[in-house]
Formats: structure tokens, C-alpha cells, sequence
């Protein structure tokens, strides 16, 4: 099992590192948020970027997005995570959803996007599926 307390944080920007928090583990990138909701198009917008960044960086990457109390996004978020999705993909890299709300998990439901991510429990999981 992971101990997450091994990660380290980097903030992605000072106006937006309260909400969006990109950390390392190894050679795994996590981005997580530090906010209920991905409604506000900036928001989106850095998260999207933050993820690319940690794509394009290394070849196969391996992302994890972590959704632990986020409760509410919009379909500009979903766009975002098709978009990380294919750049990822593209790398052979590996991404991997994690920490989704009843809620969360309901809004890929709907849009029958599950079979389009691989989603794991939590974070500890998700950087051992990145590690298998």
C-alpha cells in the first residue's frame, strides 16, 4: 500500500493554488482540488492546463485526477478530462479518476463516460493501479 504522506506538493499558480493542487508521487502526478465545485471556467481551464502540463512533461505519463470533495462540475470539466484524456492516451500514458462524490460518479453515469476512464477508490489505489 502507498503512504500518501510521502507526496509533495506544487502549487500551480498563487491566484488558483487554493483550489486546484498538483502533487507527486515518484514518477505518478495527482491533481486534486481544494474546492466543492469545478463550475468556474477559469477553474477549469487551470486544472485542464495543470493536467496537460504533467502530461507533456514525460513520455508515458501517469496522471491521476483526484475528485476528494469536489461535488459539482460542469460539462466544460468533462470536456477537460476527454481533452487530458487524449493527450494521455496519445503518450501511452495511464490516467486514472479517483475520490468521486455519489454525485460525481452519477454525472459520469449519465454521460455514459465509464466505460471511458479507469476510476480507482481513493488515491492510494490509484497511484498502485499507476504503479502495476
Amino acid at each position: 500500500m502507498v503512504d500518501v504522506r510521502d507526496m509533495s506538493s506544487h502549487p500551480f499558480d498563487q491566484n488558483l493554488d487554493q483550489a486546484i493542487e498538483s502533487t507527486t508521487f515518484g514518477d505518478v502526478s495527482i491533481v486534486g482540488f481544494q474546492t466543492g465545485s469545478l463550475l468556474d471556467e477559469s477553474l477549469v481551464r487551470a486544472f485542464e492546463s495543470t493536467a496537460l502540463n504533467a502530461a507533456v512533461t514525460v513520455d508515458r505519463p501517469k496522471l491521476i485526477v483526484d475528485f476528494e470533495g469536489v461535488v459539482h462540475l460542469t460539462s466544460a470539466a468533462l470536456g477537460a478530462l476527454l481533452t487530458i484524456r487524449r493527450e494521455v492516451e496519445g503518450r501511452q500514458g495511464t490516467l486514472i479518476l479517483t475520490g468521486l462524490s455519489p454525485a460525481i460518479d452519477e454525472v459520469f453515469d449519465i454521460a455514459c463516460l465509464r466505460p471511458v476512464f479507469t476510476f480507482a477508490a481513493d488515491r492510494s489505489a490509484a497511484i498502485d493501479l499507476c504503479q502495476a
